[in-house]
């Protein structure tokens, strides 16, 4: 079983700390979007972190966050992750 995690104010990208995104009103469609994007930008910091902590070991970090590797490898597919590390 992974461990647990406490998931800190820090992994809150600043635009979305003070409700930069959030917006009232209208047919709820706008608030859907802005949802998507919060989501995303949270993965986006929260998997790069974990990755950074882990060396990029996939294997590692999965265990960590309680996802399965190849799921782990598709959300750093979909988010467009990569190690700055490697020259490439």
């Amino acid at each position: 079983l992974a461990e647990e995690v406490t998931l800190g104010l820090n992994l809150i990208p600043a635009s979305l700390q003070e409700g930069g995104s959030r917006k009232r009103g209208g047919s709820g469609e706008e608030n859907i979007v802005d949802y998507r994007k919060a989501k995303e930008e949270f993965e986006r910091e929260f998997f790069s972190l974990r990755l950074a902590e882990n060396g990029w070991n996939v294997s590692r970090t999965s265990q960590e966050v309680g996802l399965e590797r190849s799921n782990l490898h598709r959300k750093i597919k979909q988010l467009g992750l990569r190690d700055r590390g490697k020259g490439k």
